[in-house]
């Protein structure tokens, strides 16, 4: 992925601040052009997962219900009030607020607004079980967007109902769903996008049973999160990826990454929606089992000490040494060859690996004897041998 330079993140510090500073500005004057500018500052969602979701859905709350503006501001207002209110979790609200405009949609004869509208009325059925009411909406929606030529609107219509056919337990469809969205995000070259649809992808690809794809995919949705500045996006990786290392029996890092998820979504107060929870906890509880108590503490504290640069750093890490021809050592053996390789000391391998400085130096001790050989450079320039040094 991308890492912003100095002047990139010093400068989405800035915007971030001047949007708090609108929002606060707005909050203070309930007028048309306050409720139509908390609305302008809200629709940006790369800007808003760098902050609270909370205190944002508080403000817009009040502005609605102070604010004398009709029409077309009050109508977009709603719609991103049910988009906050769903973030966060509470459907029953975001359904509340998603009928309401739909409502004054129909009556405006607005059709963006409408669909808009319909889709989340549709992604609030969803998340309450609704299954049936949700599809719905969203083949509504879907036949009125097709008539406004907005590729990005379609593409999230589509992305909805790949959700909804993994709710339904459809993978094949939601990844044949998906993979036409994909196309159709990459010929546009909206990244923000496409960075949903890959990571809705990664959870029918697991659902098929291909969990390295699904591991890729994840980790391609995460760094072009990082690029834009989604961290809600990147803690659904997180814990997607936390997923897909259950599945290969990588419990460890299946636990370090489920905390990593819990970490960062509390800190947007951002939620997941209900059955992809369901799944994430499933798992998990699989990984813990497997681990025991102790080991799997260990790791779950491990995982919330990693600030976000750190857990995107290793979520973002390689996993498909199984690949490669490790000889006699295992697959932690092959992990630690590896770093040898890169120049790594045992004190930076047992950072690396979340072990202490004394089992790193076992495990480099035992790969020499397994290779027959005496020196650290003997061990790097076999693991250059196999291609092990250049993965990353």
């Amino acid at each position: 992925g991308i890492v912003p330079t100095k002047s990139e993140e010093t400068w989405k510090v800035r915007e971030l601040a001047n949007s708090w500073a609108a929002m606060r500005w707005a909050r203070h004057h309930v007028s048309d052009l306050g409720l139509q500018l908390a609305t302008e500052v809200l629709s940006s969602q790369t800007s808003l997962h760098q902050g609270d979701l909370s205190q944002a859905r508080a403000w817009l709350s009040t502005l609605l219900e102070e604010s004398p503006a009709q029409g077309l501001v009050r109508l977009g207002a709603m719609t991103i009030a049910a988009w906050l209110a769903r973030e966060e979790g509470d459907y029953a609200a975001a359904l509340i607020h998603a009928r309401a405009a739909e409502t004054l949609a129909r009556s405006s004869s607005e059709i963006q607004h409408l669909v808009l509208a319909l889709l989340e009325a549709g992604n609030a059925l969803d998340h309450l079980g609704q299954l049936n009411s949700a599809q719905s909406k969203y083949k509504e929606a879907l036949r009125l967007a097709k008539g406004t030529g907005n590729a990005r609107l379609l593409a999230d219509i589509r992305i909805s109902l790949g959700d909804l056919a993994l709710s339904q337990g459809r993978y094949e469809f939601a990844r044949q769903t998906l993979a036409e969205t994909i196309a159709s995000l990459s010929s546009i070259g909206d990244i923000l996008w496409m960075a949903g649809a890959l990571e809705t992808m990664a959870n029918a690809e697991l659902g098929c049973g291909d969990h390295a794809d699904a591991e890729r995919t994840w980790q391609e949705s995460l760094s072009m999160s990082r690029e834009t500045g989604d961290y809600a996006n990147v803690a659904t990786c997180f814990g997607g990826l936390s997923r897909a290392a259950t599945a290969r029996e990588d419990h460890s890092r299946a636990v370090r990454l489920a905390a990593a998820h819990t970490r960062l979504a509390g800190e947007l107060s951002y939620s997941d929606p209900p059955f992809w929870l369901r799944e994430l906890d499933r798992s998990l509880k699989m990984s813990r089992s497997s681990l025991g108590q102790r080991m799997s503490d260990e790791a779950w504290n491990q995982g919330l000490a990693m600030e976000r640069d750190r857990a995107m750093d290793y979520a973002l890490e390689k996993r498909h040494e199984e690949a490669i021809d490790s000889g006699p050592l295992s697959r932690r053996e092959v992990e630690v060859a590896r770093l040898v390789a890169g120049g790594m000391t045992n004190r930076e391998i047992a950072e690396k690996l979340f072990i202490s400085e004394r089992t790193a130096e076992g495990h480099l001790e035992r790969i020499r004897n397994k290779l027959g050989v005496r020196s650290r450079t003997e061990v790097a320039t076999w693991a250059v041998e196999r291609g092990l040094a250049l993965l990353s």
